[in-house]
């Protein structure tokens, strides 16, 4: 929840179970807990929440969540009235056509999560296995390019478009870019896996910032 709206589209990861699903566009979501899980949160536009389950919710059967949004401060332009009337023109017909395609899938996508394999093709485990592994037995050389060698076995493209923001022919161009960046390797750990997913969010805005100076 939102300033008492709900919200779809978000990350629910039993951090105590490796389970997850996500939340539909009504704002539910139904997963399996115990006392004493810890429960994730994460969405694009809104910061990672972490809550401990207790002894009344799992009596209740219910939780109530509230996400703080990220913010990111612009620098100040000047437009027109004319220029205002068309980006909001063009920024409503993209938001249909996102919202569209989300809320045809979202059923499918519930069911594919509650089975234990999260959104896109995303499974912490792997993430896990995949990269902690590589860390361990590459060349620095090889691990210099860890994000680009590694990240496309474990996301499907669509997740870098639709969670990340990315244009799908930028793809490749910012998996090069992560691995020109500085990383802490406790990301990688099992026990703060969902940190990855955090570090993703705020590289592809780094990112994007970066290009639109170039542009």
């Amino acid at each position: 929840m939102f300033n008492d709206e709900f919200v779809s589209a978000v990350n629910v990861i039993n951090n105590s179970s490796g389970i997850g699903t996500i939340s539909d566009i009504n704002g539910d979501f139904t997963i399996t807990v115990k006392v004493d899980d810890e429960l994730i949160f994460s969405s694009i536009q809104y910061k990672i929440k972490s809550v401990k389950i207790k002894i009344e919710n799992i009596l209740d059967k219910e939780l109530l969540v509230k996400l703080d949004r990220k913010v990111n401060f612009l620098e100040e332009v000047v437009v027109s009235p004319e220029d205002k009337r068309k980006f909001l023109e063009l920024k409503n017909e993209e938001f249909k056509r996102y919202v569209y395609e989300r809320d045809k899938s979202s059923k499918l996508d519930n069911e594919i999560m509650n089975r234990g394999k999260l959104q896109d093709g995303l499974n912490f485990s792997n993430i896990y296995k995949f990269l902690t592994k590589n860390l361990k037995n590459e060349e620095k050389n090889e691990i210099d390019k860890l994000f680009s060698n590694i990240l496309p076995k474990i996301f499907e493209k669509e997740f870098f478009i639709y969670e990340l923001g990315i244009n799908n022919n930028e793809v490749v161009d910012f998996l090069n870019f992560l691995d020109t960046e500085d990383f802490d390797k406790n990301i990688l750990e099992k026990e703060s896996k969902f940190y990855l997913i955090d570090f993703l969010i705020e590289k592809s805005s780094n990112y994007k910032s970066k290009k639109n100076n170039y542009d």
